[in-house]
């Protein structure tokens, strides 16, 4: 289902070259970066900083779950981030992997294959479709 939005994506995008004076390539830049940032201004209302205060969709029961799970983490209650903290996330082989596993899959799904015609387009080459 991604990948067929992102050609849909791509086709409008590809149809907005020249428009303001724009390549399609550059338009693509313009709309997902104004999506980030509208997704990103979103998301600040949507985040929990306190489970008792914040979590109205949980029950009681389901408040109590979460407030010792996050007891047992390493949850950082002062807002201090230590920079051994910091130097053990860093060393984690786990997250090294779990990036590059993103990392991929954004390379794979999000970029070269779906606008890989209208990038090359927007060089001055010619695409076979």
């Amino acid at each position: 289902m991604g990948t067929v939005l992102g050609v849909v994506i791509a086709y409008g995008l590809a149809h907005l070259d020249g428009v303001r004076g724009l390549r399609g390539w550059r338009w693509g830049y313009i709309v997902f970066g104004v999506a980030t940032v509208f997704i990103g201004v979103l998301t600040f209302f949507f985040l929990v900083d306190d489970t008792h205060h914040k979590l109205l969709r949980l029950t009681e029961k389901e408040k109590e779950i979460v407030e010792e799970r996050s007891k047992d983490n390493c949850v950082v209650r002062n807002k201090e981030i230590k920079k051994d903290q910091m130097w053990e996330a860093v060393k984690e082989p786990r997250l090294w992997i779990l990036f590059l596993v993103f990392l991929l899959n954004s390379l794979q799904n999000g970029g070269l294959i779906t606008f890989s015609t209208l990038l090359v387009k927007g060089l001055g080459f010619s695409v076979i479709v």
